[in-house]
């Protein structure tokens, strides 16, 4: 089962229409590719080559569930 913070299962609740298939998945490679997909998406100011700040937020995230897998 994959280890996820409170803060991991809010944020994937907040931003996922699947986040119970998300969070209930024992697949961490599909968990850290739709989190990627969301920050291709979403995460980035794209002028700048930079991430914004929900790009910031989604990365610590995406960094939590892989550092702690």
């Amino acid at each position: 089962m994959i280890q996820f913070k409170d803060f991991d299962k809010k944020f994937i609740s907040d931003n996922f229409n699947d986040a119970d298939e998300i969070i209930t998945s024992k697949d961490v490679d599909f968990v850290l590719n739709k989190l990627d997909g969301l920050i291709m998406q979403k995460g980035f100011i794209h002028y700048e080559k930079k991430y914004n700040d929900f790009g910031l937020q989604a990365m610590r995230v995406f960094d939590s569930i892989y550092y702690n897998n």
